[in-house]
Order: structure tokens, then sequence, then C-alpha cells
């Protein structure tokens, strides 16, 4: 006889992705899938939009206040504060699409507020590279978070110029491909990585992790690692990394900009 699915099982298949990251597979869904559920067990009045707000309003700030005060205040504990408040801030980026897959919830009010919040995570990478600059009193690390600032600003000017134009001359189809920077990354050979993880999982076999380099992943690398090397008194790391990023995402930036410029204006 086929043993029956418990509200839980039914619940979780419902708001969890087939496939997701490996950080979030292990130290995000575990519990944020829980607390989850138990929105729905006991009709809590809370709407994802409420949880996006939360990271997006209160934890994101904090975050960057944290991190800004760590190197004017020379309090390495800030850093500690900053990381644990990050993780918090990748929690909800994950648990507020749970929830609003498991509640039917789903809506574009929530999908360009996740947009934004998105766009506060680089924000964050932009400030700690500046912070560590002022930690380290690195004139490199600081003259590149400003360059990165202006990159992305720039970037995100043509790219709202060109949106709204094809906007409102209907092409649809433009839309998509503008906004991807899957071009940009494929180019300088980053897409490699998600060989290298398909190659791993292979040997591991496990199921519901998606081998590519996903968002957690990504800001994981960018801006917890970082923030640990200092926490760590490894300062020297923490700066070589971070002049990796700032190369590499000024190379990107640019690669974007010019196939912008070349393609769409």
């Amino acid at each position: 006889m086929k043993k029956k699915k418990s509200d839980f099982t039914k619940f979780k298949e419902k708001a969890l992705r087939p496939k997701e990251s490996i950080i979030s597979l292990f130290l995000i869904t575990p519990i944020s899938i829980r607390l989850a559920y138990l929105i729905k067990k006991y009709n809590l009045n809370i709407s994802p939009d409420h949880i996006t707000l939360s990271g997006l309003l209160f934890l994101s700030p904090l975050v960057i206040v944290s991190v800004l005060l760590a190197p004017i205040l020379n309090l390495r504990i800030l850093y500690l504060v900053a990381f644990i408040l990050f993780y918090l801030v990748l929690f909800v980026d994950w648990f507020d699409g749970q929830v609003a897959r498991g509640l039917n919830k789903s809506s574009e009010k929530g999908a360009f507020l996740d947009m934004i919040a998105d766009r506060v995570l680089i924000i964050i990478f932009f400030v700690v590279i500046f912070s560590i600059g002022l930690w380290t009193n690195n004139i490199f690390l600081l003259s590149g978070s400003i360059l990165l600032f202006a990159l992305k600003t720039t970037h995100l000017m043509i790219i709202s110029k060109l949106y709204y134009m094809k906007e409102k001359n209907k092409q649809k189809k433009f839309i998509g491909p503008v906004f991807s920077g899957l071009p940009a990354l494929n180019k300088m050979g980053i897409l490699k990585v998600n060989v290298i993880f398909e190659k791993i999982n292979s040997v591991l076999k496990i199921k519901r992790w998606e081998p590519t380099l996903n968002p957690p992943e990504q800001y994981s690398l960018t801006i917890m690692l970082p923030i640990l090397l200092v926490l760590l008194n490894l300062e020297i790391y923490a700066t070589y990394l971070l002049y990796f990023f700032i190369i590499a995402f000024s190379l990107f930036f640019l690669i974007r900009i010019k196939a912008l410029l070349r393609d769409y204006l």
C-alpha cells in the first residue's frame, strides 16, 4: 500500500526548486523550508514581500553600516556582525521564494523587489571592498571600489535607457538578452567553473545540486569570504582576493558596456 505523503512533504515538493545551489542546499534550505511551512501551517500573516522587505530595508543597511564602522572605529568584531547579518540576507533572499511558491503568492511585485534586493547585494560588495581598503589603508582597494561603482552605475544607466526605449517601441524580445550577463561571463571564461562543478557532481552525485555558479556561491565568494579572511587576521589574502575581483569585475562591466553600445544603440 502506497504511503500517504505528509503535509510537510507536499509543501516541500511545491516550495522547493527542483535544483538549487550547493550553499543553499546545505546551509539555508534545511532551516528555511521548515520556517516556510510553519507560516502555512499556522496561517501566519507573513507575505513573501514582507520577508523581502525585511532584508532590503533592515538587514542589508545593517550590513553596510557594520562594514563601514569596522575600520572607522577599528573594531574587528563588527566584521563578525556583518558576516552573520549577510548570511541572514542570503537566507531571506532564498526564504521569500520558498514562501511565495509554497503559498502560491508569487507576483510581479515580488519579482521586482527581488531584483532591487539583488542590486543592493552588489552595492554591499562594493562597500566591502571600500571597507577593507580603509581597514588595510590600501589605496588600490579604495579606488577600485569607486571605479566598480562608477562602471556599474554607467552600465545600469545604459540598460535603463535601452529598456525604456525598446519597451516604448514594444520590442519585447529585446528585454531578455540585454539583461543577461552570460555572454560577457562566457567571454571571460568564468562559465568554465560550471564545467568543474559538473565534474565534481558526477562523482558526488548530489541529486538536487544545480552545479553552476549561483548567486549564493557568488556572494559567498565576493562578500562573505573577504570578511571572513579579515576576521581571521588574514588581511593579506583578503587583499589579493579583492585585487582579483576588482580586475575581473572591471573587465566584466567594460565588456558589457561595449556590447550594449555596439549591439543596441
